[in-house]
């Protein structure tokens, strides 16, 4: 007959160990309890051990990427109703949009300034403003100096989306 390699316990350790049979039988024993003849194990303890494992432990501004996938959006509104320069932050900060709550004939330019000149950051001069008009910005804009809104005209009332940073 061919031996048979077998796993036994050691009768003073107690640990399973492998026995030689010549007998032609496989002889196996397991402790009292046990069903478990080995145990294979994955190390998912350490990030890069496994394809499977990834750490996400990202704190906000760590990465822009993720951080773009937890922050939604949001802008508080501040409100323009007279015909002059108004100056709605000192500097930097993020433009959502506008909505233009009423009108008669009024046109309104955003600058990124503390006063009415600069770079401009939106001209609403050729465009028929109605009453709910909504302006979304396909992205934010970042302004850095300040945000600065010059109203002319007959009336307009306008919401500011905006969030100073």
């Amino acid at each position: 007959m061919n031996p048979v390699q077998t796993v036994q316990n050691d009768s003073t350790t107690g640990h399973p160990t492998l026995q030689e049979s010549t007998d032609g039988a496989a002889h196996v024993a397991l402790q009292a309890g046990s069903a478990i003849v080995g145990k294979v194990g994955i190390d998912q303890t350490t990030p890069g051990a496994t394809n499977a494992v990834q750490d996400i432990s990202v704190r906000p501004g760590e990465s822009a990427a993720y951080d773009r996938q937890l922050v939604q959006q949001s802008f508080p509104i501040q409100q323009i109703s007279t015909i002059a320069t108004t100056t709605l932050v000192t500097g930097p900060g993020v433009l959502g949009g506008f909505i233009i709550v009423a009108t008669t004939v009024g046109v309104f330019k955003v600058y990124d300034n503390t006063a009415g000149s600069g770079m401009v950051l939106f001209d609403s001069t050729g465009i028929t403003l109605t009453v709910g008009q909504t302006f979304s910005l396909p992205q934010p804009i970042e302004f850095s100096i300040g945000l600065t809104i010059v109203t002319t005209g007959t009336a307009i009332t306008l919401n500011t989306l905006l969030r100073p940073q």
